[in-house]
């Protein structure tokens, strides 16, 4: 779903796009790549997630953006949990796609985007096995997308399930209070 509807937003955003719009995105994609080179994962998550969101405000469509922003949070808590360890991080697709945006390459950006959501997909073990910490992987993708956490509860069923309920708000700029559940395999 990520990989159709980020294309389609990106598409769109690339017709309506303004020279401070791209700007902004340059400066995001060069921030992220700092914090990654320090070797500061939570910051670059915090960019490539603002890069994400600010590409899906910029399509014009409130509810297109909306699901966009939806599913890259949930899906950069799946990389948070389920991404091989040692796998370089692919800054340059960031890269790559602001050049098509700059030069108002609407069809190469979106072609870019899925491209770029593949590659997210292919680095995570959906072996069963989580390579992150649970509590960890929802700190930082609560932390990077500019919510802050107040309730965690974990706990291990009877069938040796674990369980983790956290509850954020403010989540995106409507400041609306957004509450999930997940279900871990015992693993963890």
């Amino acid at each position: 779903a990520r990989r159709v509807i980020e294309a389609a937003a990106v598409e769109a955003a690339v017709a309506r796009i303004d020279k401070a719009s791209i700007a902004a995105l340059k400066q995001l994609v060069r921030d992220e790549d700092g914090a990654y080179a320090r070797g500061d994962r939570s910051a670059g998550l915090e960019r490539s997630l603002a890069f994400h969101h600010r590409l899906a405000d910029l399509c014009g469509n409130p509810v297109l953006a909306r699901y966009a922003r939806e599913l890259v949070l949930q899906s950069s808590l799946a990389i948070a949990l389920y991404e091989r360890s040692g796998v370089a991080h692919a800054r340059a697709d960031h890269a790559a796609l602001v050049d098509a945006i700059a030069r108002r390459d609407g069809r190469r950006a979106g072609r870019l985007m899925a491209a770029h959501v593949d590659e997210l997909a292919s680095r995570l073990a959906l072996d069963g096995a989580a390579t992150g910490n649970l509590t960890n992987a929802v700190t930082d993708v609560a932390i990077a997308d500019g919510a802050s956490c107040v309730h965690i509860k974990s706990f291990v069923d009877r069938a040796g399930s674990t369980h983790l309920s956290t509850w954020t708000t403010r989540i995106g700029k409507d400041d609306s209070y957004r509450g999930f559940q997940l279900t871990a395999s015992p693993a963890l």
